[in-house]
């Protein structure tokens, strides 16, 4: 890519990578690292014609996950944006939380909100960091 100064590089975030979650420890952290180190090589790779992207998309309906978005329109807002920006969040919904969750609410006040939604789930404790370490701590 670099020869032919010309190419693109697209990698698949979460939204996620935007929060700090309880329960979610090693899958936010390395959904944040991405989303930096994307937004990063966007910055290091223009000068040689190299477009990259990361796409973090919400709920993507799959055969795991019923309701979200379809995969059809992550894609089509994906190839959209290549080129043009370093990182989205396709989804107006979720590019207003987002949006609201970063700009909006301080980080204290974020993991408080996070923890509470993670503690009213029916799932809470499945996949802490804790309880999968429990033999570690």
């Amino acid at each position: 890519m670099k020869e032919r100064k010309k190419g693109g590089i697209i990698q698949v975030s979460s939204i996620h990578g935007h929060l700090a979650m309880p329960t979610f420890i090693e899958y936010c952290s390395t959904k944040a690292f991405q989303l930096n180190f994307s937004e990063s090589l966007h910055s290091e790779l223009k000068p040689f014609g190299i477009d990259t992207l990361v796409v973090a998309p919400g709920a993507t309906i799959s055969e795991r996950i019923d309701e979200g978005m379809t995969a059809e329109f992550v894609v089509k807002s994906t190839l959209g944006a290549l080129g043009k920006k370093a990182s989205i969040v396709p989804g107006f919904r979720n590019w207003f939380w987002m949006f609201c969750w970063r700009h909006f609410a301080t980080r204290n006040r974020m993991i408080k909100l996070c923890a509470r939604m993670i503690s009213s789930s029916p799932m809470e404790g499945d996949g802490s960091f804790l309880n999968s370490r429990k033999s570690d701590v």
